[in-house]
């Protein structure tokens, strides 16, 4: 299994609560899945 790192990141409001509404949804289970597929893309 890859090492993993734990980050903090910062982002404008609107962003994190479309990250919270992407996860409410039932697409993802958390807000760290939303991100890492994002950046896989």
């Amino acid at each position: 299994m890859p090492a993993v790192e734990r980050m903090t990141i910062t982002m404008p409001a609107e962003l994190a609560e479309t990250l919270r509404q992407t996860v409410a949804g039932g697409e993802y289970a958390s807000t760290s899945e939303v991100v890492r597929e994002a950046l896989r893309e």
